[in-house]
């Protein structure tokens, strides 16, 4: 499954993308906000690609690098907490400290919505930012995601219990036009959820 932008391709993760995953995710300023991170050796990310097909595959979590066309890889972005029941998933995504503020999060974001609304049949795709990181909140907004709360002590990190902001955006608000998007392949069937 590939999904294609004007500047980015999201691809599933290969071995040969930990050493990128690596000098990316080994900024403590880029896993700050995450319960992991950040990546010391080569064995973290090389053991979070492979467990990757299995995770696609049990409907768990659905992760893809985002591939840019002049830098390779830069990051990831994907979907987790899935419910095929409800139709919906939570999306995550990081980059490179060096691809923040170059438009390759809207464009992420878009591809991702598009995976999730137009391939899968999704009704909802959610995200949390912590309340602290106003970065984050403000980037997701400016994709077309609504603020719609604070879950509090959401998310243990560090040893402490934090509050979350809950981002929210439904089929019928999701802007395909948002970005020019083609894709190729399918996802596994569990991801499948409607037309």
């Amino acid at each position: 499954m590939q999904l294609y932008g004007p500047t980015l391709t999201l691809r599933y993760p290969e071995p040969r993308d930990a050493e990128a995953l690596l000098h990316h995710a080994s900024d403590p300023d880029v896993t700050r906000w995450f319960s992991w991170g950040p990546y010391t050796e080569i064995a973290q990310p090389q053991a979070w690609i492979a467990q990757q097909q299995e995770r696609r595959e049990q409907a768990v979590q659905i992760d893809f690098v985002v591939d840019h066309h002049e830098h390779g890889v830069i990051g990831i972005t994907g979907l987790t907490e899935f419910s095929a029941r409800d139709r919906r998933a939570i999306v995550g995504t990081w980059f490179g400290k060096e691809h923040w503020g170059t438009g390759s999060n809207a464009e992420s974001k878009a591809l991702i919505a598009h995976f999730a609304f137009s391939v899968c049949g999704m009704e909802r795709i959610s995200a949390y930012a912590n309340p602290l990181n106003g970065r984050s909140v403000r980037a997701l907004e400016k994709v077309g995601f609504t603020l719609e709360g604070t879950l509090r002590k959401w998310h243990r990190h560090n040893g402490e219990q934090l509050d979350v902001h809950i981002v929210g955006m439904l089929r019928d608000e999701w802007n395909a036009s948002a970005c020019a998007t083609t894709a190729e392949g399918a996802p596994p069937a569990p991801w499948h959820v409607g037309g």
